[in-house]
């Protein structure tokens, strides 16, 4: 359970942080249809989780799966992938799905935080000679850094308390493979009538969450 929920964490983090920051960049570099490209992007953040996890548990169904129509069309796989069936293929599913819901609250950040830096820096490092790449790590990422990190706390929060995709896709399967802390904490108290064990996993929870927000927290003042 506690691995699951690391390696969940982990790997949601990693990949809303890449999507949202590209879809921020995208975002604010557009010059048409900005409001139309933004609605579009913020849409699945408006659409609930669970009705996002049955979405994807049927994109992913190991015999009416779409994804595995696609990859037959072009020649990609012989046979139907058995996504739900597979430990490691599971995880993915939940990841993306995740991923998918999330990542439109990560673009808004730092959306938010991109039009707050002063476009003289960039054009200042132009007329230095620094190019896109240099201009990225040198100036957009520094002033980004604190809300990356106020970002992260929240994400890391919402995978912990993950609950609703695991439920609409695995159900914590195969084999407990996707089974989390908070859907565990459920199956005891709602599947096993547990109250006890219930219980004391949703203080584990509450004391993992205050544990990891008091780090970022004191990372945010140490970067201030």
């Amino acid at each position: 359970m506690f691995k699951n929920t690391a390696v969940f964490a982990i790997l949601s983090m990693t990949v809303e942080l890449f999507v949202g920051l590209t879809a921020a960049l995208f975002m604010n570099s557009a010059k048409r249809y900005v409001g139309i490209i933004r609605t579009i992007i913020l849409i699945p953040w408006a659409i609930p989780g669970i009705i996002i996890a049955y979405m994807f548990s049927f994109m992913f169904n190991d015999q009416l799966s779409v994804i595995n129509v696609i990859l037959e069309g072009l020649d990609l796989i012989d046979n139907p992938i058995t996504f739900l069936a597979n430990k490691h293929w599971a995880m993915f599913v939940v990841v993306v799905a995740d991923t998918w819901k999330q990542f439109p609250y990560i673009a808004l950040m730092l959306l938010a935080g991109l039009q707050t830096i002063p476009k003289e820096l960039y054009e200042s490092a132009s007329v230095d000679g620094a190019g896109t790449i240099q201009q990225f790590f040198k100036i957009t990422l520094p002033n980004l850094k604190g809300i990356i990190l106020i970002v992260l706390l929240f994400r890391t929060m919402g995978a912990i308390r993950i609950f609703d995709i695991i439920y609409g896709i695995t159900g914590g399967g195969p084999a407990n493979s996707t089974a989390t802390l908070l859907y565990k904490a459920y199956k005891y108290i709602f599947g096993d009538m547990n109250f006890g064990l219930g219980s004391a996993m949703s203080t584990i929870i509450t004391l993992l969450i205050m544990i990891l927000s008091f780090v970022y927290i004191r990372t945010l003042k140490t970067e201030d």
